[in-house]
């Protein structure tokens, strides 16, 4: 048994070597794909589909094999379009692939960094594709084609090639190699061992790693910046089966969660959402006074957040333990109806949003996110420097959130239910720190552009989180996300 670590310098041959692995139960972990097709089923499809898929699992474990796996894409698929089910998998599907990934078979798929890659599955092409070509630099994908009509809608089965047995997948990898047999294979970690192996002219089994081992974010090809879905673990049966049976409970919490928002003070609120599973961890040490009264300055203070959540100025108010008024660029209807503070709408007009900041800011304190839109992974996107050409005085607020069962933001999804989904988790976890109060007019005064200085913040507030810092902006998420610019919201 041997794990390769190391790449050693690729030889003439190399060059030509195809590296080719089986993709559920060698290069993924988990041999079973159901948490994959939940996810497709309620992200490219509905609840209704979700739940359908879970009701049959039980009777997909009785079929053979085969037919299981036609059963299942049937109840995902079937009458969704293609590129429903395209862009479900793209924005949905990559962070459970890496969270999956065998350290030991991702590290020997790279053992020559000179050779093209195949990976060979027995689900749907259109799964997988976008993954393995994005974040594993993937040549070549054998995977089983769906049945679609000529307006693009997927019939639920599946395309002539049907589904990839293992005697299919020796022919395509037959065809692939051709008569050279340059071929390096990775062995199941399993020990299950697949019949295309016996066509490589070399073959390495990898040791199993250990359990809670998991590929580093340093070894990533490509970093995971953007990820949607409502999901935040695997939905394995298990998983999906306590989310189900939670969701008329969590509707409740959530209820009462917002009712406590709504009728209490931001005093009370936060000690009372205690009792209800609610954790407000406060470090730093938040302005207690507004600014002195001299009419040089602004009335009110300047508080510059990430951006987790649509709550994050929710949770800065009950830290703060007064009123704060959010100015955000997009919010639901129904986000502003459930909201305890007061919001309002920036129009993406630079010269009438600097009007309205101005003014508010003359009497009350406010809370912004430059980022512009929410971030899930330990990254901070490009601020927009609008902030720094107001404040005179502002005040960092580094913020971070735990969720235990569902995400609170979404881009596909109906961004109304994003504090519903929010609320409902069993357990929420908020982290506010305030960072020592920036003078922002000294700065401008010594040169500073507003560019500069929301870097500057951008940068404070990253190296506070352990996060990094892009260059990505709102129109990036959504376009990578959803397809479209992100202003319909």
């Amino acid at each position: 048994m041997t794990e390769v670590l190391q790449p050693p310098k690729a030889s003439p041959a190399a060059l030509k070597r195809m590296t080719i692995s089986h993709l559920e139960g060698t290069l993924l972990r988990d041999p079973s794909f159901f948490p994959y097709y939940m996810v497709v089923a309620l992200e490219a499809g509905s609840p209704l589909r979700a739940a359908l898929l879970l009701l049959l699992h039980p009777l997909t474990l009785l079929l053979p094999e085969s037919f299981s796996l036609q059963l299942h894409i049937f109840i995902v698929t079937a009458g969704l379009s293609l590129s429903a089910l395209r862009g479900a998998a793209a924005a949905a599907l990559p962070k459970f692939f890496l969270d999956d990934l065998e350290p030991a078979a991702y590290r020997a798929l790279f053992k020559y960094s000179s050779s093209r890659r195949c990976i060979v599955t027995s689900h749907p092409n259109i799964f997988v594709e976008h993954f393995l070509k994005t974040y594993l630099d993937v040549d070549t994908v054998i995977a089983t084609e769906l049945q679609v009509t000529g307006n693009g809608v997927c019939t639920g089965l599946l395309a002539k090639s049907g589904v990839l047995f293992e005697d299919k997948k020796v022919e395509a990898v037959k065809v692939l190699l051709g008569d050279t047999h340059l071929g390096y294979g990775i062995c199941d970690v399993n020990g299950k061992q697949h019949g295309f192996l016996s066509l490589c002219q070399e073959t390495a089994v990898v040791s199993q790693s250990k359990s809670g081992e998991k590929v580093s974010r340093e070894e990533y090809l490509t970093p995971l910046v953007f990820h949607d879905g409502r999901f935040v673990t695997r939905p394995t049966p298990g998983a999906s089966l306590a989310a189900a049976l939670w969701l008329p409970v969590g509707f409740g919490l959530a209820i009462a969660r917002i009712l406590i928002g709504l009728s209490l003070p931001q005093e009370l609120a936060f000690p009372f959402s205690s009792f209800l599973g609610v954790q407000l961890r406060v470090k730093g040490a938040p302005p207690v006074l507004l600014p002195n009264g001299d009419s040089t300055h602004k009335e009110g203070v300047l508080f510059v957040c990430v951006h987790r959540t649509l709550a994050d100025p929710i949770f800065l108010a009950m830290a703060l333990r007064r009123k704060v008024r959010a100015v955000v660029f997009s919010v639901s209807k129904v986000s502003e109806i459930l909201s305890p503070i007061k919001t309002t709408r920036l129009t993406r007009n630079r010269e009438l949003d600097t009007k309205i900041i101005d003014t508010l800011l003359e009497k009350e304190d406010l809370c912004v996110c430059p980022e512009g839109t929410t971030c899930r992974e330990p990254f901070l996107l490009r601020f927009s420097p609008l902030f720094a050409d107001l404040a005179d005085r502002l005040v960092p607020v580094a913020v971070n959130v735990k969720t235990n069962m569902f995400h609170g933001t979404s881009a596909r999804g109906l961004k109304s239910l994003d504090g519903i989904f929010l609320a409902m988790n069993p357990r929420l976890s908020y982290d506010i720190t305030f960072l020592e109060p920036i003078a922002v007019a000294e700065l401008r005064k010594s040169g500073k552009t507003a560019v500069e200085i929301a870097n500057l913040v951008q940068k404070q507030l990253a190296a506070t989180l352990g996060f990094d810092c892009t260059d990505y902006n709102r129109k990036d998420k959504y376009s990578f996300l959803a397809g479209h610019d992100g202003n319909m919201f």
